[in-house]
């Protein structure tokens, strides 16, 4: 539960116009990792997203970032990969790779963390809207993939891709 609120306190302090619905896509991507953002068109997604992105934009951007409480999932950010110059088919079979889980212990640990983070909200121990967090919580197949916010999308446009940190254990972790 510490290792839990320590990253959602970490990546409200390095995003603070995040909103409810980024930190329940933080909280998902940790559980669930790239899964739902795999198939027939994903290398070629990357590959245009890699094309199209300014790689000298957010120069102080970390290159890996956890997702998770444990470390073992991460985000990868584009920008800083593709400076590095680091192969991106290789990153593309990391993201295929990460998608095994186990959907049940997912779910589990999914819903224990959201609960976790309402607790967070209700507490004051975060800045944010329960009202947010209930609508998300109440809406048809929750679970599920989400957006982020318009907000955090026009603050901090994010390019990034989640993997399991032990398929790409190659580059170096800031934490």
């Amino acid at each position: 539960m510490h290792n839990l609120k320590k990253l959602i306190h970490e990546h409200i302090a390095k995003r603070p116009r995040m909103q409810v619905v980024d930190v329940y896509k933080l909280l998902y991507q940790g559980v669930f990792g790239p899964g739902h953002i795999i198939g027939d068109l994903a290398w070629s997604e990357l590959k245009n997203e890699a094309e199209t992105l300014d790689i000298n934009n957010y120069l102080t951007e970390p290159i890996v970032e956890t997702v998770s409480p444990d470390n073992k999932m991460v985000r990868v950010n584009l920008r800083p990969y593709l400076r590095k110059e680091y192969d991106l088919k290789e990153l593309y079979n990391a993201i295929k790779n990460s998608c095994e889980i186990n959907p049940t212990a997912a779910l589990r640990d999914f819903l224990k963390s959201w609960k976790i983070f309402k607790d967070m909200i209700e507490k004051g121990e975060v800045d944010l809207p329960l009202e947010d967090a209930k609508k998300i919580e109440d809406e048809a197949d929750f679970p599920k993939p989400k957006h982020h916010s318009e907000i955090y999308r026009k603050e901090y446009s994010p390019a990034y891709r989640v993997v399991k940190y032990e398929l790409i254990n190659y580059i170096e972790y800031a934490t």
